[in-house]
């Protein structure tokens, strides 16, 4: 078996631990709120050398219906930009997930660098755990700090890093399914104190698809595709329920989570929904120079808070288009080519993802879009290279 003692991660995997510590240190808890913004305005041009490497990535796999679908994704995209005016910056949001993948999905993966990912994940969820339990209050009041809503994904996004490394490579017994439930529990206490009603819902999720349904579901590319487009087609509808929900369960959810139901996100997508009336907005989107039309609260702006109208606003109905034919692609690579025992869960993680997007934009954040595409990465990665040969060697000799 390979010493597990010496660390071995590569120049790639080196460059995505950057980016975990990074995210570690200007969106925990701990952090500044001024520093958090101030990486706002950074992150972006990270992100342009994974659109750059992403680009190269797909010239060189010589794959014409590859190479094809790179030229409409950015030539439909600065076509739009120019037409209804959507800034460089949405444009290289888009760019970062989608050709980000291309190239998180065709770099080799290390157990080490894995190790490194899941521990950056467990230190930021016990500093999460740590500050919970009155971080909400002091920052509704505040509105200083990390919003509770984004250290909410992330703790999310870690657990379910965690708890597939565990389970990948660890001995399944007894002693490892109760840290998996003590883990279950407190990162569902975590996301209850952080209020955070999307995450809670996708942990359920989670659960539910992990060890209620069939893993030979999440292998059948048919059955994923379908699924994959039918959460991103309920992604664009999801407002309009949320907006006309009945009076009973805008009560039952408010006295459970403690928190007012409407919160100004009907406001800013009935604002929205009425502009898609115009044939061009629904088309080619508004354009994020319009966006305070829809989001301004008072005097403050917002986000769209919800991916997929995010998108919507900055490239219509054709952006959606690419966007679930893209993600959707990747996500077929995920079933097919990944070592099953952790790709199954990776793709049900990505799912629950998608369905993070319908009340907050992660699928155009800047620090979660490479979440996303490394994930999609290792799982597509997973019976490959230095990985695959340490997952299929764990199989009968486990890390202790």
């Amino acid at each position: 078996m390979k010493n597990t003692k010496s660390i071995y991660l590569g120049k790639t995997n080196a460059l995505f631990v950057v980016y975990f510590l990074l995210l570690l240190v200007t969106c925990s808890p701990l952090a500044n709120g001024n520093t958090y913004r101030q990486m706002q305005g950074i992150i972006p041009y990270l992100n342009l050398i994974y659109i750059a490497l992403g680009c190269i990535t797909i010239l060189n796999k010589n794959s014409i219906k590859q190479a094809l679908l790179f030229f409409v994704v950015i030539a439909s995209l600065l076509a739009i930009s120019f037409l209804n005016g959507s800034s460089m910056g949405s444009i290289s949001a888009l760019l970062t997930l989608l050709l980000g993948m291309y190239y998180t999905s065709n770099v080799s993966y290390t157990h080490d660098f894995l190790r490194i990912f899941a521990d950056v994940g467990f230190v930021y969820n016990l500093i999460a755990l740590v500050k919970c339990k009155s971080y909400y209050q002091n920052w509704d009041i505040s509105q200083t700090g990390i919003n509770p809503n984004l250290i909410s994904v992330i703790v999310l996004f870690f657990t379910f890093i965690d708890i597939i490394y565990l389970q990948s490579f660890y001995k399944n017994n007894f002693s490892l399914k109760v840290i998996i439930f003590l883990y279950y529990i407190l990162a569902a206490i975590c996301l209850y104190m952080y209020k955070s009603r999307t995450c809670i819902a996708a942990f359920a999720l989670f659960l539910i698809f992990k060890y209620l349904i069939s893993s030979n579901v999440w292998i059948n590319t048919k059955i994923v595709t379908i699924f994959t487009l039918i959460v991103i087609c309920l992604g664009i509808f999801f407002p309009v329920f949320y907006i006309s929900a009945p009076a009973s369960l805008v009560s039952f959810v408010e006295k459970i989570t403690n928190k007012p139901f409407y919160s100004g996100r009907n406001i800013i997508w009935s604002k929205f929904f009425l502009a898609l009336s115009n044939p061009k907005n629904l088309i080619i989107g508004p354009g994020s120079k319009n966006q305070a039309m829809f989001t301004m609260l008072g005097t403050k702006e917002f986000s769209m808070h919800n991916s997929y109208l995010g998108i919507m606003l900055n490239f219509g109905l054709i952006g959606i288009l690419l966007t679930a034919i893209v993600i959707t692609y990747h996500i077929n690579r995920m079933a097919t080519c990944g070592n099953r025992k952790i790709s199954t869960d990776l793709i049900i993680a990505i799912e629950c993802i998608l369905f993070i997007g319908y009340a907050e934009e992660i699928l155009v954040d800047p620090y979660i879009v490479m979440f996303i595409n490394i994930i999609i990465g290792i799982a597509v990665q997973s019976d490959r290279g230095m990985l695959g040969s340490f997952l299929h060697e764990s199989s009968s000799n486990y890390v202790v």
